[in-house]
């Protein structure tokens, strides 16, 4: 079987790409900023700190725990996708994916 040329393009595509473009998409979701907004004056935590000071702090704290989180995640991600990809190549997977799906959808159908 031939690759048309998206496919072609999207195996090419280096994986630090993917991470630019995932970082981009965080950066740029509103639901952040109106997280920070919303949430965050609920905890200043000192009352002689200045606002902005306070907010860096708390956004500071919530960045590192984020990116934590999602390298773990995406390092998690990258090894079962090598898992999957191996496995993908057997049949047996393919029905494995269909009956799981089928089950969901049944599932979401009749609550």
């Amino acid at each position: 079987m031939q690759k048309t040329p998206s496919e072609k393009e999207k195996t090419n595509k280096p994986k630090f790409q993917y991470f630019f473009t995932g970082l981009v998409m965080n950066l740029t979701n509103p639901k952040v900023s109106l997280f920070f907004l919303s949430f965050f004056p609920g905890f200043i935590f000192h009352q002689d700190l200045s606002y902005s000071l306070q907010f860096f702090i708390l956004g500071s704290l919530f960045f590192l725990q984020a990116l934590v989180l999602f390298c773990m995640v995406s390092l998690f991600a990258d090894a079962f996708a090598r898992k999957l990809k191996i496995q993908k190549e057997n049949n047996r997977w393919n029905k494995i994916q269909s009956l799981v799906l089928t089950a969901i959808a049944l599932l979401l159908f009749y609550p």
